[in-house]
C-alpha cells in the first residue's frame, strides 16, 4: 500500500502527521505514532520500533537459508555495492 494511502486510512496517523509541523519539538506521543506508521510502511504491522523492523528486514534479506551459504549473500551484496560505487564515482 502506498504511504499516503496508509495515512489516509487511519485517523491516528493523519492526526499525528498534521501535528508534525506545529512545534519545534515533537511530542513523544506523536513520535510514537509516526514510528508505528513507518513500521506499517515497511510492511511489518506487528512491530512498533522502527530500528527493530529494519533489523528484522535486513536479517530476512541477508540471513543464509543454509549453513553452507552463510557468507554468500553478503559477498554478493558487497560485490554489487563495490561495482555500483565505482561506476558512480567514475561518472563524477
Amino acid at each position: 500500500m502506498e504511504a499516503i494511502k496508509i495515512v489516509r486510512a487511519s485517523d491516528k496517523f493523519t492526526t499525528a502527521m498534521n501535528h508534525l509541523g506545529e512545534c519545534k519539538v515533537i511530542d513523544p506521543d506523536v513520535a510514537a505514532i509516526v514510528e508505528v506508521y513507518l513500521c506499517v510502511v515497511y510492511g511489518v504491522n506487528k512491530m512498533t520500533n522502527i530500528d527493530e523492523v529494519r533489523l528484522h528486514l535486513f536479517q530476512n534479506l541477508y540471513a543464509p537459508k543454509e549453513k553452507a551459504d552463510s557468507l554468500k549473500k553478503i559477498k554478493v551484496a558487497d560485490h554489487a555495492a563495490y561495482h555500483h560505487a565505482n561506476g558512480y564515482l567514475s561518472k563524477s
